[in-house]
């Protein structure tokens, strides 16, 4: 029996989304985890530019030009801030996917970011 193409799944609907018409057959979905510093930015006090907010699923870059405050606001499907544990990103994140493999669906997880930033380890 052929697979539908665009299967409404667990996964194509993560917890939190709405069911609306437009939703359906979405297939593609982008989540973002914001790393903590890593031993060496505390050392040299780095300057924080990113913040994230999970609740409304937004991630902000604060930025200074020209000694102008330039804020950009970006919106993605899940938000996974600096404190977010290994287990809960993959619990929310991958453990859906992996059981739509395992029910016999195609599907992809990919990692992007910065080398460096622990896409492998977070993988």
């Amino acid at each position: 029996m052929p697979y539908p193409l665009f299967p409404s799944s667990p996964a194509s609907a993560m917890a939190g989304r709405n069911d609306k018409k437009e939703d359906k057959g979405v297939n593609v979905q982008v989540l973002l985890r914001c790393r903590p510093f890593n031993e060496e930015e505390m050392r040299l006090k780095s300057l924080q530019v990113v913040s994230c907010n999970e609740h409304r699923r937004e991630v902000t870059v604060n930025l200074n030009i020209a000694n102008k405050q330039v804020d950009r606001t970006f919106t993605f499907d899940k938000v996974f801030g600096p404190q977010a544990q290994q287990r809960e990103l993959y619990d929310q994140a991958i453990v859906p996917i992996v059981n739509e493999v395992l029910e016999g669906f195609n599907c992809t997880i990919f990692a992007y970011g910065q080398t460096g930033t622990g896409k492998t380890f977070t993988m």
